[in-house]
């Protein structure tokens, strides 16, 4: 019991050094009344906006309705578990107002009802799907999360779009700023017109029918918009055509703006960790050097047992030779070659002791003719002598 009381009254202090932090930053939670004008309406917006979060106008939004339906609790609280945060928008911002004892300039009050009609029925007809679905239907992965920057920029237009009728170029040049400020991953960007794609497909839709049509459409559809008059939805849909464009314009923006990503450098032993060779020959005595020494050197000389042919690689200029599987890599085509030695225990001595000007002379004192090599490292090959 007193840990009980302890917690509690963590968070009560916890809670009541957010608030002060909050004030101090913005000032005090705004109170709204039936006189207060458009513009107090949009800074109490913009208020909630930095002080709360989506999750908070979920709750302000289930305590509102708790409170005016009390004998409807168990199926308002099961009906929004099938709403996202993200989907209340500012009518949470509304409902807290009226939760504090304030009461709504009238095209608010009207808006907030509207707003929880249209918010219920949406739950509603999920509920009702989800109860239709069959059992035994393949499940489908969870949908992901909305992103914390795309939930906010929603709320943000949430709020432009309520204010629509009287909103001017200027306020919509601020939201758009706004939301370039944000700096909104190329994800967050997307999901905002996905969240939104499906709005401007149901009023196009809801548009191009005619009022003999009407009775035959969908019921929800009607319901949804035939509140809204034609004007408002046409402002709507050419403000979604202009959100779009702002969101791909913005995503073309940061995708050239994008470094490209570094390609991870290996390792010598990651690169030649698939090469094959032979480490050691009894015949001729001679051991392979570590197939690590190959990556970064200019100058690779190779003796296959089985065939007697003696190689060299040569680096392409300043380029250093590498390993991809079992293949040099790096290589000139034109001085790399090889050639079948009579006697390879001379030769062999002379390269593995040899200086670096006694090895450019090698190849051209042997008297054999000479073949392109292909790169490929077998079973059969001896790593005599890497050089840099």
């Amino acid at each position: 019991m007193i840990a009980e009381i302890s917690d509690d009254a963590g968070r009560k202090s916890s809670n009541t050094r957010k608030t002060n932090a909050i004030s101090a930053a913005v000032g005090k939670e705004p109170v709204l009344s039936e006189s207060s004008s458009e513009s107090e309406v949009i800074r109490a917006f913009n208020w909630y906006n930095y002080s709360c979060d989506n999750h908070d106008a979920k709750k302000y939004v289930t305590s509102y309705l708790l409170k005016k339906h009390p004998k409807a609790g168990v199926p308002i609280q099961k009906s929004l578990a099938f709403i996202q945060p993200y989907e209340i928008g500012s009518v949470g911002w509304l409902a807290k107002q009226v939760l504090n004892g304030n009461k709504l300039p009238e095209y608010y009050a009207s808006r907030l009802n509207e707003r929880l009609s249209e918010i219920l029925s949406l739950a509603k007809t999920r509920q009702d799907r989800e109860a239709k679905t069959d059992s035994k239907a393949p499940t489908v992965a969870p949908r992901r999360n909305m992103t914390a920057a795309a939930s906010f920029l929603i709320s943000e237009i949430e709020g432009y779009i309520d204010t629509l009728d009287s909103s001017e170029e200027e306020d919509r040049t601020k939201l758009f700023d706004i939301l370039k400020s944000q700096n909104p991953s190329p994800i967050s960007l997307q999901e905002i017109r996905t969240y939104y794609e499906k709005y401007k497909e149901e009023i196009n839709c809801f548009l191009s029918l005619k009022k003999k049509t009407l009775a035959q459409a969908d019921e929800q559809l009607v319901e949804y918009y035939g509140k809204v008059s034609v004007g408002k939805l046409k402002k709507l849909s050419k403000f979604f055509d202009e959100l779009f464009e702002h969101v791909e314009q913005t995503k073309l923006i940061k995708k050239r703006m994008r470094k490209p990503r570094a390609k991870k450098v290996k390792t010598s032993t990651q690169l030649t960790k698939k090469l094959k060779y032979k480490d050691y020959d009894d015949k001729y005595k001679i051991k392979s050097i570590q197939p690590t020494d190959i990556v970064g050197c200019l100058q690779l000389w190779v003796f296959n047992t089985k065939t007697r042919k003696l190689g060299v690689y040569h680096a392409e200029d300043t380029n250093p030779l590498s390993v991809k599987g079992s293949t040099i890599v790096g290589y000139n085509k034109t001085t790399s070659v090889q050639k079948t030695l009579r006697k390879p225990e001379d030769v062999i001595l002379q390269i593995a002791s040899g200086s670096k000007v006694q090895l450019r002379h090698v190849m051209s004192g042997i008297k054999a003719k000479s073949s392109p090599m292909n790169g490929r490292i077998n079973s059969e090959t001896i790593l005599l002598r890497s050089a840099k």
